[in-house]
């Protein structure tokens, strides 16, 4: 088939990550092309990979049009949007204007979401959720056999477990001697993301004795107002000279091999990418049990799950692991083996083929029997 991808964003979030390493597994089984807006990495890794990258100003519904003339003009047999949001339900409605079929890859929790603005995914040929949780939070508004779960996979160049040269390099970052104590949260900055939950429990370890850094990675200009609240808590409480927000930093992956364990305090999330990173890298990791966060972190066989919004819980949990790292490695090291066993990229492409396969079979009877599509 010619797939034509849609995403929301050129820049290079998880998302974006996650899209390309499925393109690099898709080139030479099925045509592919991508529709972005406006120019970023995400544009610039899937052109090393071989696919025609067309650039939008935007893609709202201004470009509609547009959109549907592209989805004509190259053939496109099949539109797939990256995740649910306006972006996508305009290639829906481009993707119909053009002939072409449509599938929505969700990557974002649907709880809470109206019927209305997700209606498009009813009409979807297949719809794939990242995780279980994922999908239950968006079965009410697809047909049940079109959705398929699929969890995102790391690549075989990342999985590798941490090197004391790893270590060195983390800590030089944020100034710290080789022999602190470093955990690292990898994230946008933002509400959902709940990192003010990191910075508390790191108030708490510190009341209680235990020296601890904690590096935030990840964009700080989502939410700045958020943002400039973790801050003032970092200068209320004096954890100035213990907190770093590093920002996005293009060598994040080696920063959590780096750090001694890693923490995510996500409110929602279907199935964070960061998390399986850090286990690819044998980190233990303390996390907030939600979504497909609990589908992926086995407690106390891969890391710490606790609830949601204590942290207190989290504090304790991460007190647990320092005070225990032989323990802690264990944990790292089984972590490792079930991304080995269950989240690699070439897993994530074969579930995604499948799927594919079957809407080409699909399309391949109708072209031959018309009514074969009412049948199904």
């Amino acid at each position: 088939m010619r797939i034509l991808f849609v995403q929301y964003t050129s820049d290079w979030t998880g998302p974006s990550k996650s899209l390309a390493l499925l393109a690099r597994g898709l080139v030479g089984k099925h045509e592919l092309l991508a529709a972005l807006p406006g120019r970023g990495e995400l544009g610039e890794r899937l052109a090393e990979y071989g696919v025609d990258v067309f650039e939008f100003p935007s893609i709202t519904k201004w470009q509609l049009p547009h959109l549907a003339r592209l989805v004509r003009r190259e053939g496109v047999d099949l539109v797939y949007a990256n995740d649910t949001n306006s972006t996508s339900r305009i290639a829906a409605i481009a993707a119909r204007l053009g002939g072409a079929g449509f599938l929505c890859h969700v990557r974002s929790m649907g709880w809470g979401k109206s019927r209305l603005r997700m209606l498009y995914l009813w009409s979807a040929d297949a719809v794939i959720a990242v995780s279980r949780a994922c999908a239950e939070s968006v079965e009410r508004f697809v047909r049940r056999r079109r959705l398929h779960v699929v969890y995102n996979g790391v690549p075989d160049e990342e999985l590798g477990p941490a090197t004391e040269d790893d270590r060195r390099y983390l800590r030089h970052q944020i100034g710290a001697s080789d022999d602190a104590v470093v955990v690292m949260s990898l994230a946008h900055l933002c509400e959902r993301k709940g990192q003010l939950h990191a910075v508390r429990a790191l108030e708490e370890l510190r009341a209680g004795g235990r020296a601890v850094d904690l590096c935030l990675v990840g964009s700080c200009d989502r939410e700045p107002g958020y943002v400039q609240r973790i801050r003032d808590q970092v200068r209320q409480v004096g954890l100035g000279g213990r907190v770093h927000l590093l920002g996005f930093r293009a060598d994040a992956a080696r920063l959590v091999r780096g750090a001694d364990l890693f923490v995510h305090t996500a409110l929602a999330d279907p199935h964070p990418r960061a998390v399986v990173e850090a286990m690819a890298a044998a980190r233990p990791v303390v996390a907030f049990a939600v979504d497909g966060v609990s589908e992926t972190v086995l407690d106390g066989r891969t890391g710490r799950l606790v609830r949601a919004k204590d942290h207190g819980a989290l504090a304790a949990a991460i007190r647990e692991l320092l005070d225990e790292p032989e323990r802690a490695r264990n944990m790292g090291d089984a972590g490792r083996r079930r991304v080995v066993s269950t989240f690699t990229e070439g897993a994530a492409t074969e579930g995604v083929l499948e799927v594919l396969d079957g809407l080409a079979s699909a399309r391949t009877r109708n072209r031959h029997d018309p009514l074969a599509g009412s049948r199904t």
